[in-house]
């Protein structure tokens, strides 16, 4: 219980610097959730900006990443918008290697605006595209939308790659 409160105080706010250490590759982990996919790339040796809105996932990741032997040098934790992350990060010349995306269907961003996925999902991955490095390695896309096959998916991707 103790270690719990200690991780949520060291969860960053989106107003401290976002950068990831630099050594391995650099992923991105936009709603990150509970930090799978975070822990996979981090035990791979990448370095990952781990970003989602809510701060308990925020901290039930971090707890993850320590179970599973990840080392806090490996990630960046950060409770920010993450379908607004992205948009911002060209201005700050930060590039990554990899990025992994799994937006929801719907939910609320900043200043109590709507995310929907048939709606937004261009925009985002526009917004992934202008931080990929010179040589990317991955983008990983997965949704959990009622409705819309892969097929679907894998055209706003290609769309907007």
């Amino acid at each position: 219980s103790g270690m719990a409160e200690r991780l949520a105080d060291r969860a960053v706010s989106r107003d401290q610097p976002t950068e990831a250490p630099a050594s391995g590759p650099a992923v991105l982990n936009l709603f990150a959730y509970t930090g799978g996919a975070t822990v996979a790339c981090a035990s791979a040796g990448a370095t990952v900006v781990h970003v989602d809105a809510a701060r308990t996932a925020v901290q039930w990741a971090r707890r993850n990443a320590g179970r599973n032997g990840v080392g806090e040098h490996a990630v960046r934790w950060l409770v920010d918008d993450a379908a607004a992350f992205p948009s911002r990060e060209p201005r700050r010349r930060h590039r990554y290697d990899g990025v992994v995306l799994d937006p929801p269907s719907y939910g609320h961003g900043e200043d109590g605006r709507t995310w929907r996925i048939e709606r937004d999902l261009d925009r985002l991955v526009e917004d992934v595209q202008a931080v990929l490095s010179e040589r990317p390695m991955f983008v990983v896309l997965s949704a959990h939308t009622s409705g819309r096959p892969p097929a679907w998916l894998a055209e706003r991707l290609a769309r907007g790659l």
